[in-house]
């Protein structure tokens, strides 16, 4: 390709992906889901092919950091302008912004004790932060899993809850605080349950006694210092430890024995508090397995391991 012909396919992909030029890897990448969400929803335009193209061939420069480099060099170059902080310029933004999406989750028509499932979705459209928050919430929600959306087990963070009501036709409601460092922002998680019917309370107690018969227990399993350790009950157990002063979250992790040597199966999963539920298709019946947790924080370094635990399923 001639340099006349590579000049006629520049493209700005700072421009394109609505980014300042210093954006952090964690930034950009929430820009870019910011526009896959956007550009879903005009399908139907005749312009949607080309914008989808521009966005993924944006995003495959800047999110490569080797390719980020290579195009910056020549950024410089070709856009001087764009690529200086002038006084007059539109500076880098100073804090981080935490963003969560959706930003309510309304859930009704729920019987007593049914649980109900939903998910939100903590991204960063700001600057770098060092520590993540996330507030406990009320008794009725329970969080039993966080998902990285990225190779850099940070955010975009997928939260999954599970939502339980206890009463009949009653109202819940409760906000969940995220912070990013100092900065904050809330979820809305409100839920409703039904009117009782004739019979419903008696069906509904039923079903609620057969639930533990059905569904795997969660409380937290025997465990044992020393290889090969007790046997559990369910493939979802409730793993806790002690809370680590001056921790901000916690990396868990899960190894399985193999034919030669121990190998990890799950983690590191970023865990706020000092629980975290092992989910489904991670445990597999008649395995030995071990798990610990390593705090993590601004003020710890090299964080401590809480007390290595072997169990079998």
């Amino acid at each position: 390709m001639t340099k006349e012909n590579y000049h006629f396919y520049w493209k700005d992909y700072y421009q394109i992906l609505q980014l300042h030029t210093s954006a952090e890897p964690e930034v950009i990448k929430a820009a870019y889901l910011k526009l896959v969400q956007k550009y879903n929803t005009d399908q139907n335009s005749p312009k949607f092919e080309q914008k989808w193209k521009d966005l993924n061939e944006a995003y495959e420069i800047l999110g490569n950091p080797l390719k980020k480099t290579s195009y910056d060099r020549e950024f410089s170059l070709r856009e001087p302008k764009k690529h200086q902080v002038s006084p007059t310029s539109t500076a880098p933004p100073a804090r981080p912004k935490p963003v969560v999406r959706p930003a309510i989750i309304r859930v009704s028509g729920v019987t007593p004790g049914e649980p109900r499932k939903a998910i939100f979705i903590i991204s960063n459209e700001g600057a770098a932060y060092s520590k993540i928050r996330i507030s406990k919430p009320n008794d009725w929600i329970k969080i039993p899993r966080l998902k990285s959306l990225s190779q850099s087990a940070k955010l975009p963070l997928e939260i999954e809850l599970e939502l339980t009501g206890d009463e009949w036709e009653k109202s819940y409601s409760d906000n969940i605080i995220v912070k990013l460092d100092e900065e904050e922002t809330h979820i809305r998680i409100e839920l409703t349950t039904i009117p009782e019917q004739p019979g419903s309370r008696q069906q509904g107690n039923r079903s609620t006694e057969e639930k533990p018969e059905n569904k795997p227990r969660r409380d937290k399993p025997e465990s044992s210092p020393t290889p090969p350790g007790p046997i559990i009950k369910t493939l979802t157990p409730n793993l806790r430890w002690k809370r680590i002063p001056g921790a901000d979250y916690y990396n868990v992790w899960i190894e399985k024995r193999g034919k030669d040597a121990w190998e990890v199966v799950y983690g590191p999963q970023f865990a706020p508090f000092d629980a975290f539920t092992v989910p489904e298709k991670v445990l597999t019946p008649g395995g030995e397995y071990f798990w610990f947790a390593v705090a993590q924080g601004r003020e710890i370094k090299n964080g401590p391991t809480s007390k290595v635990a072997y169990f079998r399923t």
